[in-house]
């Protein structure tokens, strides 16, 4: 049996590009591989703490279609709120914002779909983790 070939035919000088992909995972394992926060001279760097926390934390998981968010050896789940699934073009963005008991608090995870390699950042209220993903 033949499957059918899409082709997207552009004008002008661009040329034949073939419009079938493969579609996005909605589940992503994301390693992280730097924890910073900003220091006194306003400079993102590794602190005794960041350094503790990438040591304890592992990988991230996210599933983009139900905004579930957890890390790996961990059951309790956070819920994030998508705000652009990721696709080949766009980045996933996903958000969490609560009044906590002193201050708001927010949390937002970005990962790079369009970017090989998926390279993400998750600020998780002024500290910054950052790696790369896989499908989950």
């Amino acid at each position: 049996m033949f499957k059918p070939l899409v082709l997207l035919i552009l004008v002008g000088s661009a040329p034949l590009v073939q419009a079938i992909s493969d579609p996005l995972p909605d589940y992503y394992e994301c390693r992280v591989v730097s924890v910073v926060q900003v220091n006194a001279n306003g400079k993102l760097g590794p602190n005794n703490w960041t350094k503790l926390l990438k040591e304890n934390f592992g990988n991230l998981l996210f599933n983009q279609a139900s905004g579930e968010f957890r890390w790996k050896g961990n059951d309790h789940t956070d819920q994030f709120d998508v705000m652009q699934v990721g696709s080949q073009s766009n980045s996933m963005n996903a958000i969490q914002a609560y009044r906590g008991p002193a201050s708001y608090v927010h949390r937002f995870l970005v990962i790079e779909t369009f970017v090989d390699g998926w390279p993400f950042y998750f600020d998780d209220d002024g500290t910054i983790y950052s790696g790369t993903c896989v499908a989950g």
